[in-house]
């Protein structure tokens, strides 16, 4: 049964989930899956609204999730790409926000940092769009799993 949901769980993050996130990332369907984007640091300190943005999009936990359970070096890979994606654009709308926020609370408005806080935003409903549809993924995957349980008796008095 393992066997078969690690084989499960890197189809699914490479068929499934990199598309969604490719799509929302604004790549091009041939981009490759192997080269992850620099990742803006941390520590920063718009790191922690970023770090809230990244952890409510099932997106995230959908990839750690297959990247867990694929155990595979490629799973590895493609996982670190996505979350430097999703943490990428989280951490530029977690920065403009708190640009444009400080400036306003100085009664400062400066229109290039506003521009830049609504395209972040876009780029961020982008990844929010994917919600339900990696949700739906998600149950799907973890029906297929149960399934594989099943066929292998994993239900039976006499399993572990």
């Amino acid at each position: 049964m393992s066997h078969m949901i690690e084989i499960n769980a890197e189809y699914w993050l490479v068929h499934t989930l990199w598309p969604i996130a490719r799509a929302a990332a604004g790549l091009p369907d041939d981009a490759p899956i192997d080269e992850a984007p620099p990742a803006p640091e941390q520590n920063d300190g718009s790191a922690d609204l970023a770090r809230q943005y990244a952890i409510d999009l099932p997106l995230l936990g959908a990839v750690m999730l297959a990247c867990e359970l694929a155990r595979t070096p490629a799973a590895a890979t493609l996982g670190r790409h996505i979350r430097a994606l999703i943490w990428r654009d989280a951490f530029a709308l977690a920065s403009a926000r708190d640009l444009v926020v400080s400036l306003g609370m100085a009664g400062e408005t400066w229109d290039e940092m506003t521009d830049r806080h609504i395209a972040a935003i876009e780029v961020w409903e982008r990844w929010t769009a994917t919600n339900d549809a990696v949700e739906a993924e998600r149950d799907r995957f973890l029906a297929d799993c149960a399934d594989y349980a099943f066929e292998d008796g994993a239900f039976s008095p006499e399993a572990p």
